[in-house]
């Protein structure tokens, strides 16, 4: 059965303003938009704010301080309730929690399918999913949880409380830290890209034998590679995030609470600094720095160093107020191409003329 709660309820849990009735119930959540009316919106622009009036929701957790029109306090079902909170975004932390369908687990133990290196350990109270690997001296501490298929290599290190969605790798020697969260078909510890061309044999790989750390509360999104280091190790800082379908390579350094979005990708021996943040479908050259709290926009290609709390855009990526700027005159262009194109034709005329009678004796 879906969770529910009663708008007082919800008023408590966000410690808010309530104005309107304390017993509608909610039991679920959506969009102002496709709300029905038992289920809570979020209002946190005026935009939204403008679509609640029409909406079938009888309960909005609204942020303070946003203009509403006249009228949201009745809905076409009855009486609204409109619970203020500073912000509504950050109430939806709480909220969505609140909301969210409990997650389907192992049963605590190692299941009958699992394969275990008699060499390795792990902890009585962690749940091991069917046709799991754990490789031989590998360590799983207390608490973690390990969905089914995903493989731990030989010597790897889990920390306490960290969870393996299906089918994920955790390579040889790769330390990961406490309370991580492994999306499924990540791959931690692959060998990185490095080859040299030798004269008569082509391109020969180069052995990485470093290996990979993850520091405390690192988040690695589904099917995300990140490389073992060629000596020392590949490093992911505390409290990271690294969304679906990003792409590590060796010897990179992370630092702290940084924020990757999808489809980024970041070339061998990349420094990035704490607090920094990208957009999706980032590329950054080899052996670069990223300075602490810079911001980087989605689809920007870094071909230089980015100084601390910089913000940057576009390809070769540079400040973002240069890559508007640019941006809105080549849209100007744009408007008023005939007209240029009108212009040049004239001048063309006239350095024609102008030509032929000078020619003239």
């Amino acid at each position: 059965m879906p969770p529910s709660m009663t708008s007082g309820a919800i008023r408590e849990l966000l410690d808010g303003e309530l104005e309107g009735p304390d017993d509608l119930v909610v039991t679920g959540l959506a969009t102002v938009v496709e709300a029905a009316s038992t289920d809570a919106v979020l209002v946190h622009t005026k935009a939204y704010g403008v679509s609640l009036a029409s909406s079938l929701t009888r309960v909005a957790v609204v942020t303070r301080g946003i203009a509403l029109p006249d009228g949201v306090q009745e809905s076409a079902n009855g009486p609204r309730a409109l619970i203020m909170v500073p912000d509504a975004e950050v109430a939806s932390i709480a909220l969505f929690t609140a909301f969210a369908h409990p997650p389907v687990l192992p049963s605590i133990g190692i299941h009958a399918s699992a394969v275990v290196d008699s060499g390795a350990r792990v902890d009585a109270s962690t749940r091991v999913g069917p046709l799991v690997h754990i490789g031989e001296r590998a360590t799983v501490a207390a608490s973690c949880v390990i969905h089914a298929g995903a493989c731990v290599g030989a010597g790897a290190s889990i920390g306490h409380g960290t969870t393996l969605g299906a089918r994920c790798i955790i390579g040889d020697r790769v330390i990961v830290g406490n309370s991580c969260v492994i999306g499924p078909g990540a791959v931690i510890g692959e060998e990185g890209f490095g080859y040299r061309p030798l004269a008569g044999r082509g391109l020969t790989r180069i052995p990485h034998i470093g290996t990979v750390v993850l520091e405390d509360a690192v988040e690695i999104g589904a099917n995300t590679t990140i490389d073992r280091a060629k000596t020392g190790a590949t490093r992911i800082g505390q409290g990271t995030k690294i969304d679906n379908l990003c792409q590590i390579g060796h010897n990179v350094v992370i630092g702290k609470h940084c924020a990757i979005s999808g489809l980024t990708g970041i070339a061998g021996s990349c420094t990035v600094g704490d607090g920094v943040m990208m957009g999706g479908g980032v590329g950054i050259a080899d052996h670069l720095t990223i300075g602490a709290g810079a911001q980087i926009g989605g689809k920007s290609g870094i071909m230089r160093d980015v100084p601390p709390r910089a913000r940057v855009a576009g390809t070769p990526a540079q400040d973002v107020r240069d890559f508007l700027r640019q941006a809105s005159i080549l849209k100007t262009l744009g408007d008023h191409a005939p007209q240029i194109q009108r212009l040049l034709k004239s001048l063309d005329g006239e350095s024609a003329s102008a030509i032929a009678g000078s020619a003239v004796p």
